[in-house]
């Protein structure tokens, strides 16, 4: 009769013990670990500011660009990076035109290469870009700091041109310094 009771109580008592022990510090397991770098770390920062204007500057404005355009005349507009520290992989532009414009002609110059004359450029040849008036596109093109692009655009109506620039984060060329 005796062994009857013996097993609830052994029981009880290993599930109070195991109960007990879940609740207390583990100490025993564990372990402080500290590490310690005895060299020099270098940290550099940077940016990026690509901007639209025309003429051509290397002021910021902070805004984005517009200018009138009148129908069948070429428009230059240029895209700095010419205060910016950091190199970038690619830019983004949105062109807004006067309604229902149809564009004849948006070329660019290559990298820090301008325009010079009828539609050529200083050295190379333009490239044609194609776009949706309004819409916004990405030029997958690298621009290092303190250059630009040219563009020229014609379209058949009169009114207001604006181009906005953004650049993607993660288009921001980084640069890691390690001492």
């Amino acid at each position: 009769m005796l062994k009857g009771h013996v097993r609830p109580s052994l029981v009880a008592a290993v599930v109070g013990a195991i109960l007990i022990a879940s609740t207390q510090p583990q100490s025993a397991f564990g372990a402080q670990a500290i590490a310690r770098n005895t060299s020099t770390q270098t940290i550099t920062t940077g940016f990026a500011k690509v901007f639209a204007s025309s003429p051509q500057t290397y002021t910021n404005t902070q805004a984005i660009w517009s200018s009138s355009i009148s129908n069948g005349v070429s428009k230059d507009f240029w895209v700095n990076n010419a205060t910016g520290s950091r190199a970038i992989t690619s830019f983004s532009l949105t062109i807004t035109l006067p309604a229902s414009s149809n564009v004849s002609f948006f070329k660019r110059c290559n990298l820090g290469v301008a325009f010079n004359g009828a539609n050529s450029c200083a050295s190379g040849s333009p490239t044609t870009i194609t776009m949706t008036p309004g819409t916004e596109f990405t030029l997958t093109l690298p621009m290092s700091n303190a250059t630009f692009y040219q563009f020229r655009i014609t379209q058949n109506k009169t009114g207001t041109i604006t181009v906005a620039t953004r650049v993607n984060s993660s288009a921001i060329v980084a640069t890691t310094t390690n001492s």
